[in-house]
C-alpha cells in the first residue's frame, strides 16, 4: 500500500501497478477526495483524521479513474 503526505513529490510502486503521486498539487483527502468517490475498485483509502491519500496496489486495476477526476493532477499511473 502507498502512503502519501502533502508537500513532497512521491513515486510508489506497490505490486505490479506504479503510481506517481505529487502531493504539492494535491488539495487533500479533506478538502478534496474526489479521487476516492471515482475509484471503481475501492483501491483510494482515504485517512481524513491525517489528510493521507493512499492507493492499494493489490486492489488497484489501473483503470485511471482517479487520473482522470483529479483536478489538480495529482495522479498519475506509470
Amino acid at each position: 500500500m502507498g502512503l502519501f503526505r502533502k508537500k513532497k513529490a512521491v513515486k510508489e510502486t506497490v505490486e505490479e501497478a506504479h503510481f506517481l503521486f505529487l502531493e504539492e498539487h494535491c488539495l487533500g483527502a479533506v478538502e478534496c477526495g474526489l479521487c476516492k468517490g471515482a475509484c471503481v475498485a475501492d483501491a483510494i483509502i482515504v485517512d481524513q483524521a491525517n489528510d493521507l491519500i493512499s492507493i492499494d496496489g493489490q486492489k488497484c486495476i489501473e483503470c485511471a479513474a482517479c487520473v482522470e477526476v483529479c483536478p489538480m493532477g495529482a495522479i498519475d499511473i506509470l
